[in-house]
């Protein structure tokens, strides 16, 4: 599809959903003009998008070389992404309860981690290049103030049913929080229905508009939902979220180059004016097309990403404008960072280096667990001898699970005695740096040998002139010194 260098995409449903859910027509997205308006009043977001896409080709080439070496990044990172929901209503009508809240958001980690019920069911012909972001979305506990709080904000105002950019003004930080806007109608019609998502900027991040849009009775489950359990409509949330990770729809630019510029997605012709059932058998720019795709409107199957699409939204999640939301110290922050501790059976020192000539240490250590360690560090290292051969004082920001770390120190004290017990500290994010400490040991080393000591034997003699004399088993040598004395030695064969 086009890069239009979006800040916005919007995905305009035109809807009337009661009961059985019948007649529904389409309208396309309307971005572009809302684009235009945006690099109008912004125009340095065109320069970072094409900065944003420069950085996204990049990552992804790594991703798919780690992955080619074995030595892959994708599966092995876990983010979090604090959630505010801001629901606008008038009295009980429009206004979500806690349990409506929480399916919307039970709805797209479901769905970004493989664990919606037709997972699958999946076409064979893509089932192959389906693909899942270890990601999950957690209502915030601790709004910006570090106030208690549900992530579930109410405003009874004449704004619910409108779905202007005066609801930017309720926005807490775009760079701590993912913020979704649910009015109830955000078109002002009852009969109309309208998603909104931004891309990836820091412009749009710092002019609060880094948010989703969503009607609120079209969120996910409960006495305030338009929708039935299990039905498809509910996962348009989860588009709208791929939105806001940087994917494209999958039949923008149609048949054209460069597509969504997701490597592994089939181009396609129709979005929009194609609803009415499944389309992945039906043939679209001579290839099948993927209409369970969570980013094409096909509303009767959304089902899957690609790994491709989940690679560019691993992308995403590390662009300035995103990076710092699933940050251990911002996740402490909105109180969403999980409180289960590090289960130090978990974790292996699987190699240790000493360089006694140049007194440092290096200490790899393996996280087996199935969570991240903030802030770990090697706090102490002590001989059978009771002696400190170390004293850490670096950390790393964050240890994924499944990931290998070598921490490098130096060396108080050479050659230590074994085994060596292994103080490894990391952070709750709670108490501060070294809040708990998990105690390892490791018995073997691999050290720098030493150079090899033996007796020196004579192995020939040279003079100024380049003459060379062997030595001969039971030979006789003369040593003829400046004094004028002279020496015979018999050299005996050994």
């Amino acid at each position: 599809m086009k890069i239009f260098y979006s800040i916005l995409v919007m995905l305009t449903l035109f809807t009337s959903i009661a009961g059985a859910q019948n007649n529904i027509s389409v309208s396309p997205c309307s971005a572009d003009e809302i684009l235009a308006r945006h690099l109008e009043n912004n125009p340095e977001a065109l320069l970072e998008m094409e900065a944003n896409e420069d950085f996204t080709k990049a990552f992804v080439k790594q991703i798919v070389m780690d992955c080619a070496s074995n030595n892959a990044l994708q599966g092995t990172a876990q983010y979090t992404i604090p959630v505010v929901l801001h629901v606008f209503h008038y009295g009980d009508d429009g206004k979500i309860d806690s349990a409506q809240a929480q399916s919307g958001i039970d709805i797209l980690n479901n769905d970004f981690n493989g664990l919606n019920d037709d997972w699958n069911t999946i076409d064979p012909e893509f089932d192959s290049i389906k693909g899942t972001l270890d990601i999950q979305f957690c209502l915030a506990s601790l709004d910006p103030n570090g106030d208690s709080t549900s992530g579930v904000i109410y405003y009874e105002d004449s704004l619910a049913m409108l779905n202007i950019p005066d609801l930017f003004q309720y926005a807490w930080d775009n760079y701590k929080y993912l913020n979704i806007y649910l009015p109830k109608y955000t078109s002002g019609s009852p009969s109309l229905f309208t998603a909104y998502a931004y891309y990836p900027s820091t412009s749009g991040s710092n002019s609060n508009t880094g948010g989703i849009f969503y009607s609120s009775i079209r969120w996910g489950y409960g006495s305030h939902s338009e929708l039935d359990p299990g039905q498809d409509w509910a996962s348009v949330g989860t588009h709208e979220v791929g939105h806001w990770l940087n994917l494209r729809h999958t039949f923008e630019n149609g048949c054209s180059s460069p597509g969504d510029y997701v490597d592994d997605t089939p181009p396609t012709l129709g979005g929009a004016i194609e609803l009415s059932g499944c389309t992945n058998n039906d043939l679209s720019c001579s290839v099948s097309t993927n209409g369970e795709n969570y980013m094409d409107y096909n509303h009767d199957c959304k089902k899957m990403f690609t790994q491709g699409q989940a690679d560019r939204m691993t992308a995403a999640l590390n662009l300035p404008s995103r990076i710092t939301l699933w940050s251990p110290s911002n996740l402490a922050a909105t109180g969403c960072l999980s409180s289960t501790p590090i289960n130090c059976s978990q974790l292996e020192v699987t190699d240790m280096v000493i360089d006694n000539n140049n007194l440092t240490i290096d200490i790899t250590i393996y996280n087996g667990d199935t969570i991240q360690i903030n802030y770990p560090y090697v706090g102490l290292v002590i001989d059978n001898n009771g002696d400190t051969i170390q004293n850490g004082s670096s950390w790393i920001f964050v240890q994924f699970a499944g990931d290998t770390v070598t921490f490098s120190y130096t060396l108080n004290s050479v050659s230590p005695v074994f085994p060596l017990t292994v103080y490894f500290a990391y952070s709750d994010m709670i108490g501060g740096m070294g809040t708990d400490t998990c105690v390892l040991s490791y018995a073997a080393p691999i050290g720098i040998p030493e150079p090899p000591t033996k007796p020196k034997e004579l192995l020939y003699i040279t003079d100024v002139l380049g003459r060379t004399t062997y030595p001969v088993p039971n030979g006789v040598l003369f040593y003829i010194y400046d004094d004028g004395s002279v020496e015979k030695k018999i050299r005996l064969e050994r």
